[in-house]
């Protein structure tokens, strides 16, 4: 009888999952699309806010591309230099017509960092309702914050995933969490799901995008390995899937 194959869980909102499952399978060859499963803990929820007077800022600051949406909006935007974190979200910026960007920093720590040392002043930081850490309180600089869209955590497991749980019987499997409230909420999930039926924690691998989000994982959820990217993007995630799936 054939060993089953160690499935890889994406925890991110379902565009991103997807666009992150299609790096997988492009940089790593004996991953199939039939290895992935997407188990989005977080849903986008788009919120349609009237900028106004866009001319007036200095630049731009964007640290999620679920922002993009009210850049579409707003065209005039497309002409402010911009601060992005991450090279995915700097690349999808281009896509749009974004003219400038400034800085592309790792983190919104990093992008604050450079900011700061500099003498521009009047920045629009097009950001989600909730945030892990507070830019404009940190700032040197004016802020004009605009909450375009909401990361809302999902009530439930999908069924899909419930009934590879219950049938992963003699298989690992590598759960990717790339944010504080995704392992959050997964872990929440899981002790309700715990209460009606065992999930042997011992073979579910946890990686986190940082030491931070690796912390926000329940200690029964660390029976299995625990990894971390060695760089907080999803360049480094894509190296230590890679890595794991080197002893699959």
């Amino acid at each position: 009888m054939s060993r089953k194959r160690k499935k890889i869980i994406i925890t991110r909102p379902i565009d991103q999952g997807k666009e992150f499952a299609q790096l997988i399978m492009s940089k790593i060859d004996n991953i199939k699309a039939t290895d992935i499963i997407f188990e989005p803990m977080l849903e986008i929820i788009h919120i349609d806010v009237d900028i106004g007077g866009v001319l007036k800022y200095d630049g731009v600051i964007v640290t999620s591309a679920n922002a993009i949406h009210i850049i579409k909006k707003n065209p005039d935007l497309k002409n402010i230099p911009f601060c992005c974190v991450g090279k995915k979200t700097a690349q999808k910026l281009k896509n749009i017509g974004v003219q400038h960007i400034d800085i592309i920093a790792k983190t919104s720590a990093e992008l604050l960092d450079i900011i700061n040392k500099r003498r521009v002043k009047n920045f629009l930081y097009l950001r989600g309702k909730d945030i892990f850490f507070d830019l404009a309180k940190n700032s040197d600089f004016t802020v004009t914050e605009v909450v375009c869209y909401e990361a809302k955590k999902v009530d439930r497991f999908s069924n899909d995933f419930l009934k590879y749980m219950s049938d992963n019987k003699d298989g690992d499997c590598l759960i990717a969490f790339f944010s504080r409230r995704t392992a959050e909420n997964f872990v929440r999930l899981l002790s309700i799901l715990n209460r009606k039926n065992s999930v042997d924690l011992n073979k579910i691998h946890v990686l986190c995008i940082s030491d931070s989000v690796l912390k926000c994982v329940d200690i029964n959820l660390k029976k299995g390995r625990s990894f971390i990217s060695v760089s907080p993007d999803v360049e480094g995630m894509l190296d230590a899937v890679d890595s794991y799936s080197i002893n699959r």
